[in-house]
């Protein structure tokens, strides 16, 4: 049996650190922080308000020239930590959903399933589907 991987990432330096050592994002998770933040059209000291820092410092945090450290990240605004999650669930090929279009897709969905299921169904009712049956005693 083969020893489990161990999960490493790449450090802003390019060395490789263990999972115990991790301690801000990655480039990738930068990215998507990063383009939540200018989807969102928010100005970066609303952002670095919220972080505790100052916008000189979440500049470079977003430049990649100062890590981004992981605690930070629940401290983002609400909108930008959902779109956030949202971009790194799609970027692992997830399908998201937002709320706002949930009774459509369930919708949708149900429509779907009937179709599916029409295709095996027979839609024709007897004449008198609620018409009682007679039975003779023998």
């Amino acid at each position: 049996m083969a020893a489990p991987a161990t999960v490493t990432s790449v450090d802003l330096d390019g060395t490789n650190v263990g999972p115990d050592e991790v301690t801000a994002v990655d480039l990738t998770q930068l990215a998507l922080i990063r383009a939540a933040i200018d989807a969102l059209r928010l100005p970066l000291k609303v952002v670095a308000l919220s972080l505790g820092v100052d916008q000189a410092s979440l500049t470079r945090m977003l430049q990649g020239e100062k890590p981004f450290p992981l605690q930070k990240v629940d401290r983002l605004p609400d909108e930008v930590r959902r779109l956030y999650a949202r971009l790194q669930a799609e970027r692992e090929g997830w399908r998201v959903i937002t709320e706002s279009r949930r009774h459509s897709a369930i919708r949708r969905a149900i429509g779907q399933l009937l179709l599916e299921l029409e295709e095996d169904f027979d839609p024709r009712l007897p004449v008198r589907a609620n018409a009682m049956v007679k039975v003779e005693r023998r």
